[in-house]
């Protein structure tokens, strides 16, 4: 229980990190003047995050951005230090953790709105990520909350 506790701890903590190393990069990238690369991953960014619940390809951040796919890869991990699929997994887990901890929806619900295929494999890729179930994490999240 009391690893399930650190690591509750341990994912808001690294949320917050991750986002501000993100926007550090962005504000000190578009300071290079790197405007139309860094508009180009700022529209895939806006994108994924707008449409992380449903099935998102490559090919067509690409098409958003007006690239090739492999350049997109190239100027995303410039700017955002990460692949965009690589994000776009990071930003359905941080969906996921914030939908565990805020509602009482059950692992299927919240697989389906964050863009997961199957609560099986939502679970799977949880657990990969975070080292503990989905419901381990929600249950661990609700009792330290009710301990404080």
């Amino acid at each position: 229980e009391d690893r399930k506790d650190k690591v509750v701890m341990y994912s808001s903590a690294v949320s917050v990190c991750c986002a501000l190393i993100q926007r550090s990069r962005i504000k000190e990238k578009k300071t290079e003047g790197f405007s139309k690369e860094h508009d180009a991953v700022q529209q895939c960014v806006l994108f994924i995050k707008k449409n992380y619940m449903h099935k998102v390809k490559l090919e067509q951040l690409a098409e958003i951005a007006n690239l090739h796919p492999n350049y997109l890869c190239t100027l995303f991990r410039k700017y955002m230090g990460t692949s965009p699929m690589t994000y776009l997994s990071r930003v359905r887990m941080q969906k996921a953790r914030k939908l565990l901890r805020e509602t009482e929806l059950n692992i299927r619900q919240i697989a389906e709105k964050t863009g997961f295929n199957s609560a099986s494999f939502f679970s799977k890729r949880f657990k990969a990520v975070m080292g503990i179930s989905p419901t381990e994490y929600g249950n661990a999240y609700r009792k330290h909350k009710g301990v404080k």
